[in-house]
């Protein structure tokens, strides 16, 4: 760094040096460069008097020599100076003779309408002529009203009044269906064929199987299952409460189960009247 760089880091605040160090290189050799340009002249207190702007002197605008025998000055200021005049020119009388449509054009037949491949079907054929449309004869005059008056009397109605149905004057008002007497013998009919069914299935010796308890069996039968009832609630009783695992609960379900169907059969003989099936 020169002079002028190093008076510049002098000039900058010291916290903002640390940034300046972080320059880029580029950066600081536009800077020397510049100050070597300065350093051509040397300083001197002349430098400081003001000098005068330098004059500016115009120097008369460039003209060439051959201005004017320039390409553009030699075409002639005139019609079709350019190209030339067309081999055909019509000079004779600009009101008649001009160029008219088509008579340039030599030998060109009449165009051909074509259609393209596949289309020959659709092309329709033409929109007759007014005088190919034959003449269709005059509609004679209708008096409509007139017409229609005299057919009303023969017209059916389009929507026919329907005739009103007294339902108390029909010959099986207040009387049974008829439906009803078929579902009723339907009915019957099927409980005698299931009496017959259970008729035959019973044994011919049915009344010899089938006897009334006397009152001592009948006793002796209910004293037996108090009896029974008793042990039963007496083991039930004398279950230990402590346990509890599997084998000892399905043991005392089935001595609940076993009270309870003994409690059934007491509640049966306990009737007057005990009929039994002897096998």
């Amino acid at each position: 760094m020169n002079y002028y760089t190093t008076n510049m880091m002098t000039i900058i605040h010291p916290q903002f040096k640390k940034k300046l160090n972080e320059i880029p290189l580029y950066f600081c050799t536009l800077i020397s460069f510049i100050s070597d340009m300065f350093d051509d002249e040397e300083e001197t207190i002349y430098n400081l008097i003001p000098k005068p702007p330098p004059v500016i002197v115009k120097e008369p605008l460039h003209k060439s020599k051959y201005a004017n025998s320039s390409h553009f000055e030699t075409v002639k200021k005139r019609a079709h100076g350019t190209m030339g005049e067309p081999n055909d020119v019509m000079r004779k009388d600009p009101k008649v003779d001009y160029l008219k449509k088509g008579s340039r054009c030599r030998n060109l037949g009449p165009k051909e309408r074509t259609m393209p491949h596949g289309q020959e079907t659709l092309n329709k054929p033409p929109v007759p002529r007014q005088k190919e449309i034959p003449k269709q004869k005059p509609h004679p005059k209708k008096n409509l009203i007139l017409e229609n008056w005299k057919k009303a009397p023969t017209t059916k109605k389009l929507h026919p009044e329907k005739p009103v149905t007294w339902y108390t004057d029909k010959k099986d008002f207040g009387k049974v269906p008829k439906y009803l007497e078929r579902v009723k013998d339907e009915y019957q009919g099927e409980n005698a064929y299931w009496d017959e069914i259970r008729e035959a299935m019973l044994p011919e010796d049915s009344e010899t199987r089938c006897r009334l308890l006397t009152e001592e069996e009948r006793l002796e039968i209910l004293e037996g299952l108090n009896a029974n009832l008793n042990d039963l609630k007496r083991r039930y009783g004398s279950l230990s409460f402590g346990m509890d695992h599997l084998s000892f609960r399905k043991k005392k379900e089935n001595m609940e189960a076993e009270m309870a169907q003994i409690e059934a059969d007491i509640k049966t003989f306990s009737r007057q009247n005990v009929y039994i099936t002897e096998s």
